[in-house]
């Protein structure tokens, strides 16, 4: 990468204060190139990194992939940051492996300092708001939580899975139809832009809607037959 060889030529020629400039700004270009799921990624390192460092532990490297799994999905991403990390490790020189077994991998930052500046730059920090530079992402994040996928596609699982649908299944359909629906439909058409973030949710999303319209297409079935059984019962009855 021309950036990497840029930052040698500094190493070479201009002394220390260069290469922290060329340093952040092969940062930049990273978090510029790959958007959100960048800066996402990043930040969640760094505080990881802060936050070991606080426990006074003695570690293999300033965070380790499994914390940074637990960090992601304290801000509601379930996501795999491998692929990351390899890009930030081969491609940009911005961390190290400091160790590494079957079970565990643990990374340093070349220039801690230097992500520090560049994320003071690109993303808030609690000490201001605690919010990354994208409102409407923030809002979305709180969306989500609110309408809580996970409970809602274990409902709608367990409705799709039932041979007969009850007078009170049919009731929460249509309570699911008309007022979680509408909601789901929304967000989720909101956050297909930020799709490799909310991968999960997107999922059980889009399988809730498809469960949801053969459930109602069942229940219309279930109506009609109830109806005709109804109407059999009061003939029988008449003669």
């Amino acid at each position: 990468m021309n950036s990497v060889f840029i930052s040698l030529a500094f190493r070479m020629t201009t002394g220390l204060a260069a290469l922290v400039s060329v340093t952040e700004s092969i940062i930049a270009e990273f978090l510029m190139k790959y958007g959100e799921k960048a800066k996402v990624v990043l930040k969640s390192a760094y505080e990881l990194m802060n936050e070991y460092r606080v426990s006074g532990k003695e570690l293999a490297g300033h965070f380790d992939f499994r914390g940074l799994i637990g960090k992601l999905e304290e801000v509601g991403l379930r996501y795999n940051p491998s692929q990351l990390l390899r890009i930030m490790e081969r491609d940009y020189g911005i961390i190290e492996t400091s160790y590494r077994t079957t079970a565990k991998r643990w990374y340093v930052f070349t220039d801690p300092d230097a992500v520090g500046r560049v994320l003071e730059k690109y993303v808030d920090f609690p000490g201001k708001m605690g919010l990354l530079k994208d409102p409407e992402l923030e809002v979305l994040k709180l969306q989500i939580k609110a309408i809580n996928i996970d409970a809602l596609y274990a409902k709608v699982k367990r409705l799709a899975s039932k041979g007969f649908l009850t007078v009170i299944d049919e009731e929460m359909i249509r309570d699911i139809v008309f007022n979680d629906l509408p909601l789901v439909a929304r967000v989720l058409k909101s956050v297909l832009k930020y799709e490799e973030l909310f991968q999960d949710f997107i999922s059980k999303a889009i399988t809730v809607m498809r469960l949801m319209d053969e459930l109602t297409t069942k229940s219309s079935k279930t109506t009609v037959k109830e109806l005709y059984l109804s109407k059999e019962a009061k003939a029988g009855r008449a003669v």
